[in-house]
């Protein structure tokens, strides 16, 4: 089938407490913690606050939307700076995922609620974000949260993080060393 769970492209997160369910349209056999690529956290949501949210070892903190756990976990794996591509977050499209589905208007209206939160939560958090050197960039045009992030255009971030690459070392000037033990 072609539930997108069982898509190894797509970075899933999911609650610990539901790692032995089976999701919509999948086979009994499936239980959600076979999937490839889905990343289970705790919910923590009593133990949030500014100064913790990129603490090492504190539970990642569900806030109905997985945006803020990518951001811990982006910190954690230790990125210091996070481009976010396509990150509107509005669900005014029609498609509103990478991936095909419908959603009822009721959906809709609870994902923009979320993704409201999400920004709002964003820009509480941009101060302490910014003071420990974790800088979130917009390149997504007409963003919500282009007023609480700088924004650029996608192109000018690539530029930017190519510009960091190092030159490759041409291959008549590699010297490879044996170790003698």
């Amino acid at each position: 089938g072609g539930h997108f769970y069982r898509r190894p492209d797509i970075i899933k997160f999911a609650r610990m407490d539901s790692s032995l369910d089976i999701p919509h349209d999948a086979t009994p056999d499936e239980l959600l913690r076979t999937f490839p690529n889905l990343f289970f956290y705790e919910l923590a949501a009593d133990k949030y606050n500014e100064e913790n949210f990129l603490t090492e070892g504190a539970d990642f903190v569900w806030w109905q939307s997985v945006f803020p756990i990518a951001l811990q976990m982006a910190w954690r794996l230790g990125f210091r700076q996070v481009f976010l591509v396509g990150c509107a977050f509005t669900t005014t499209r029609s498609e509103p995922y990478a991936w095909d589905i419908k959603l009822t208007d009721r959906a809709k209206t609870f994902n923009q609620l979320c993704y409201n939160k999400d920004a709002a939560y964003l820009s509480k958090i941009k101060p302490t974000l910014d003071a420990a050197g974790f800088n979130v960039v917009s390149c997504t045009p007409n963003s919500q949260i282009n007023t609480t992030c700088k924004f650029m255009l996608l192109e000018r971030a690539v530029q930017s993080v190519l510009a960091g690459f190092p030159e490759p070392t041409p291959l008549d000037k590699v010297y490879h060393v044996t170790a003698m033990v």
